[in-house]
């Protein structure tokens, strides 16, 4: 039964219920179980009856629709990052869902019958109010997202001292993730260098990319902690020359 703690399990468990874009505007969870976001209660799906049970029915999300396994409340709006949940009934009325809510919400609006939930992972919706295609991995309760489609955080950027980037299109709004990203660099001098770090990091540098000759972009990769302040995502960067910046994915704990 979903609402009894097992208790050889830790705190805060994740198993499976992976969540991957299946259509346009559908996503669909794997079998697993996980504690709920109070960690009193366990969320099960697809090992009630039988562990080997092949003839599973998928629980599919459609953003397009409002209430269980869709949308909490309103419409899929442009330039947004929501969340989703997997939700549950401490009672057992109601059998294991999804639904989505706006990442900026503290928690989902929950259907009729719904009192738990848990935290599973992220979309973002383009100018365009279509989904970015993305994949994810998910290893227990972290996750890491990677984006299939062009996301850029910063373009032709020329900073010569250190800059903040606001980050907020690219990156959801958890407390700390770490941003993976690609750059070009087109340095204006042998020698200069770009330079990217956290928002809050208190050293003399951060991560240095030095270019060897002028003019010749230098192409490169990395990975940088994104901290919340409270009101931005954000991080700093600056650069001899110019350089474009494209968040290949990042990686949160939920």
């Amino acid at each position: 039964m979903s609402n009894f703690p097992v208790v050889q399990q830790t705190n805060l468990y994740m198993n499976g219920l992976d969540i991957q874009k299946s259509g346009a505007t559908t996503f669909t969870l794997a079998p697993g179980m996980c504690r709920d976001s109070t960690n009193t209660m366990d969320l099960v799906f697809g090992f009630q009856n039988d562990f080997w049970d092949t003839q599973i029915t998928p629980i599919v999300l459609d953003v397009s629709k409002n209430g269980v396994n869709g949308l909490d409340t309103g419409s899929i709006a442009a330039n947004t990052w929501y969340a989703i949940y997997i939700i549950g009934s401490s009672r057992n009325l109601q059998p294991l869902a999804m639904v989505a809510s706006l990442a900026s919400n503290e928690k989902p609006y929950l259907p009729q019958g719904y009192d738990t939930f848990r935290l599973r992972t992220f979309f973002k919706v383009d100018n365009s109010s279509s989904i970015v295609r993305f994949n994810a991995l998910y290893d227990g309760a972290r996750v890491e997202y990677n984006f299939l489609e062009d996301v850029f955080a910063l373009t032709t950027g020329s900073a010569s001292s250190l800059t903040e980037i606001i980050v907020d299109s690219s990156t959801p709004p958890v407390q700390t993730s770490i941003m993976n990203f690609g750059f070009g660099f087109t340095p204006t001098a042998a020698g200069n260098v770009f330079e990217v770090q956290p928002n809050d990091f208190q050293g003399a540098t951060g991560q240095k990319y030095s270019a060897q000759v002028a003019s010749i972009p230098l192409f490169g990769q990395g990975s940088v902690f994104v901290n919340n302040n409270g009101t931005n995502r954000t991080i700093k960067y600056k650069v001899g020359g110019t350089v474009n910046i494209q968040v290949w994915g990042f990686s949160f704990t939920v």
